[in-house]
């Protein structure tokens, strides 16, 4: 019978083999590898300003050079990727000889990738709510909210009524004044007539 997948070997066609001019070609299969310009023109062995005037002149060049951007993007994710989740050999260094091999992770490469895989969960500017609101937090003084006043006024009044000037339970209002404090105090209204 036939081969299975596993026993074909790849077929790795020259890169950018319609282009029919040779130093495009080879600057084009440069760019895809190195992914930056001024290297991939010493490596194909031309002139950068050979690669401005065929963006210029020929139509067909530039959907050429954004493909052999978009192919070494596809490498620098795939480093990235290793980098943050494999993870690559670093060697534990004493006294000036290598005496072992650990693998190290890259936290920040992690990031980034996960940034670019999921950007809607792991972008800086997370909002956290579904309709993508904004969150308003107000803080209130309680020394003038009026169910602060309110409560101070139930106070009174039961200690008041008791006449002893004792509070009826336990969880009543403090009976000393408020005046210079910064926080509320409560009354039990069980106890309100």
């Amino acid at each position: 019978m036939g081969k299975e997948c596993r026993d074909l070997e790849p077929y790795d066609p020259p890169l950018f083999h319609n282009v029919l001019h040779p130093r495009k070609r080879a600057f084009l299969t440069a760019l895809a590898q190195c992914g930056m310009l001024t290297e991939a023109a010493r490596l194909a062995r031309i002139d950068r300003k050979n690669h401005y005037w065929w963006l210029e002149n020929d139509p067909d060049y530039e959907p050429m050079v954004e493909k052999a951007r978009r192919m070494a993007a596809d490498a620098a994710e795939d480093e990235v990727y290793r980098r943050g989740f494999v993870g690559f050999d670093h060697p534990v260094i004493h006294q000036g000889e290598i005496t072992d091999h650990y693998t190290q992770y890259s936290d920040l490469c992690a990031i980034f990738y996960l940034k670019g895989a999921r950007p809607n969960k792991y972008r800086d500017n997370y909002e956290g709510l579904p309709n993508g609101g904004k969150v308003q937090i107000n803080f209130i003084n309680f020394n003038n909210h009026p169910a602060s006043i309110y409560s101070e006024k139930v106070s009174a009044s039961i200690l008041e009524s008791n006449g002893s000037g004792e509070e009826k339970s336990g969880q009543g209002m403090a009976s000393e004044s408020r005046e210079g404090q910064d926080r509320p105090q409560f009354c039990n209204f069980k106890d309100v007539p």
